[in-house]
């Protein structure tokens, strides 16, 4: 997907750290688009590593 740079996912503890491009994306519509894919998705918080980055909650 244009926009998403990176997707980790720790199954164990039902999260991913995304990183995006918020040219493109808004953290609400990442977790939307995961939501669509029939996941429960939440955000936790913003992560500053230089380029946008959240943590979210999925299961």
């Amino acid at each position: 997907i244009i926009g998403i740079h990176l997707v980790l996912v720790a199954l164990l503890s039902q999260r991913a750290e995304i990183k995006y491009d918020p040219a493109h994306f808004l953290p609400s519509q990442i977790a939307s688009l995961i939501s669509n894919l029939g996941f429960r998705a939440e955000l936790l918080d913003k992560v500053a590593r230089g380029m946008d980055a959240i943590d979210v909650n999925v299961r």
